[in-house]
């Protein structure tokens, strides 16, 4: 019964549904939150769990290597897969980046940063994970990268105009707001639409590309066999150097 859960649990991981690739995709949705007051705002995440007031500080256990110089902290009572031990040039980096991009969140981040010290370096974590995926984004497609910081542009200002709305008491003003939203949202839905498309094409490239591969193993196999029980068998093939 373990080791089932745990062939379960890997293919889970390698599928990318389970907590192994639960972090290589970063999306706005990050970020996605009503314009609330204070750390609810900030936590608004259907993903992150609100820690209890008990596991509001973190520890400070010795520096792991990690993934681009990064650092991650060790396991409490529940593993903080979320949480990165950023540098404090790292930090800043992120806190830049949240600035251009949510300039609506920015201080209400920095607000919980001594109560909420544990939601704080979340965020900021996502934070600079979304920076570095955008950096790479830039440098591997630049119109993707273009298109993914106009999505963004158009969500904050969908964001301000909901809230403008929300605070207004002139009907004719809220009919304007609205009008004005629906056409941003039509907007982002076509470049997240854009997006997704992309995203379907590279796999279908990917599985066409393994399923060539599966079929060359097939058409080899007697080879792929007799070379590896020669190496099996410690056997040098003539052709080897």
């Amino acid at each position: 019964m373990l080791r089932r859960r745990f062939n379960i649990w890997l293919l889970m991981g390698l599928m990318g549904l389970g907590p192994i690739s639960a972090w290589d995709q970063t999306t706005a949705s990050s970020w996605e939150a009503p314009p609330q007051g204070d750390e609810q705002a900030l936590s608004h995440e259907a993903s992150l769990s609100i820690p209890s007031e008990g596991e509001d500080t973190l520890p400070s256990p010795p520096p792991q290597a990690g993934q681009n110089g990064l650092r991650r902290q060790k396991p409490l009572a529940q593993p903080q897969q979320d949480v990165l031990y950023l540098t404090p040039e790292q930090e800043r980096e992120a806190i830049e980046y949240i600035r251009e991009v949510y300039p609506d969140r920015v201080e209400r981040l920095l607000a919980i940063k001594e109560r909420r010290p544990l939601l704080y370096r979340r965020f900021l974590s996502r934070g600079y994970r979304e920076m570095r995926h955008l950096e790479e984004l830039k440098e591997k497609d630049p119109e993707r990268y273009d298109q993914r910081m106009e999505e963004k542009r158009l969500d904050e200002e969908a964001r301000n105009l909901a809230k403008q709305y929300r605070e207004s008491d002139d009907e004719s003003e809220r009919a304007r707001l609205k009008d004005e939203l629906k056409t941003l949202l039509d907007r982002i839905f076509d470049y997240r639409q854009r997006n997704r498309q992309f995203e379907i094409e590279k796999l279908e490239k990917r599985l066409a590309e393994l399923k060539e591969t599966n079929q060359q193993r097939l058409d080899n196999k007697d080879e792929i066999v007799q070379r590896r029980l020669d190496q099996m068998l410690g056997r040098q093939r003539e052709w080897e150097w």
